[in-house]
C-alpha cells in the first residue's frame, strides 16, 4: 500500500488493481479505524478528488443523510437553521457532521441553504419519496465497480438519499465529457445522472421508491442542490 500511496502524492497514475487495492484499503479504514480514517482523508482527500473524481466523506453521516433525516423528522428543522446549528439535538452519528459545518465554509453554506429552503417551504418534505428498506441495488458495467474511477464513491455518495432503491450505469457519452454533471427526471419512478471523470462522463439511472412524477422532480432537485449547487431553476448543459 505504500508504494501505491507514493504514487498517488507524486500523481502518477494508478492501474486498475491499484485503484481498486487503494478503494479496498480506504474502506477497512472507514470500518475498522476512524482516527486512521481520518488522517487519510486530510492527506490524499483532495488528490483523490482531483486525479480520480473519487469523493471521501470526511464524516460517517453526511449532507445526504441529514437531509433524508429532516424529511423523516421534520421537528427538528428548527434546530438545523440555527447558527450555529444545535447538533446536540440530533442523534448522534449525525452529530459530527453537523457540528463541523459551522466550521466548513463550502458545505456549511449548501447545508444552511437547503436548511433554509426546507424552512420556507416545509411541503416539499412531504413531496419527496418515502425512505427505501434494504440496501441500495449498484449494477455497473462488467460487474466491476472499479473500472471506471471514482464511480463506485459516486455511487455510495447517492445511495445516502433514502429515496433511492438501485443506481446502475448505462452508457458513455461518446461526442464529449459534460461540461457539468447534474441529475434530470426521465421517468415517474426513475432519474438520469452524469458522472464525469479524468477520461469520460458516463450516464446512469437512479430507481427511486416510487413512481411519481411531482416526487421525481421534488428528487432531482434536491439532489442537483445538495450534489452540484445547482440552483432551482438554472439551465443544464451537457
Amino acid at each position: 500500500m505504500r508504494a501505491i500511496l507514493k504514487k498517488l502524492l507524486r500523481q502518477q497514475e494508478l492501474c486498475q488493481d491499484e485503484y481498486k487495492n487503494l478503494m479496498d484499503y480506504i474502506r477497512h479504514l472507514q470500518v475498522h479505524s476512524s482516527f486512521s480514517y481520518q488522517v487519510f482523508h486530510r492527506r490524499y482527500s483532495r488528490v483523490l478528488h482531483e486525479q480520480y473524481a473519487t469523493y471521501l466523506p470526511e464524516f460517517e453521516y453526511t449532507l445526504g443523510d441529514v437531509i433524508s433525516l429532516l424529511a423523516r423528522e421534520p421537528e427538528l428543522l428548527i434546530y438545523a437553521q440555527q447558527r450555529p446549528v444545535q447538533w446536540q439535538y440530533f442523534p448522534t452519528p449525525y452529530q459530527p457532521f453537523l457540528k463541523a459545518c459551522s466550521e466548513m465554509q463550502a458545505e456549511g453554506r449548501l447545508f444552511y441553504e437547503i436548511v433554509d429552503q426546507m424552512a420556507m417551504k416545509p411541503e416539499r418534505l412531504n413531496e419527496l419519496p418515502p425512505p427505501h428498506d434494504g440496501e441500495v441495488v449498484m449494477l455497473f458495467e462488467d460487474r466491476n465497480p472499479f473500472k471506471e474511477p471514482g464511480l463506485k464513491a459516486h455511487f455510495d455518495r447517492l445511495s445516502r438519499f433514502s429515496f433511492i432503491t438501485r443506481l446502475q450505469s448505462i452508457r458513455y457519452l461518446t461526442v464529449h465529457k459534460a461540461k457539468q454533471d447534474r441529475i434530470e427526471v426521465v421517468a415517474a419512478d426513475r432519474l438520469g445522472g452524469i458522472f464525469t471523470n479524468k477520461e469520460k462522463s458516463i450516464y446512469f439511472y437512479i430507481y427511486l421508491t416510487e413512481s411519481n412524477w411531482a416526487k421525481a422532480g421534488e428528487a432531482c432537485r434536491l439532489m442537483n442542490l445538495a450534489l452540484y449547487g445547482l440552483p432551482e431553476g438554472e439551465p443544464h448543459e451537457s
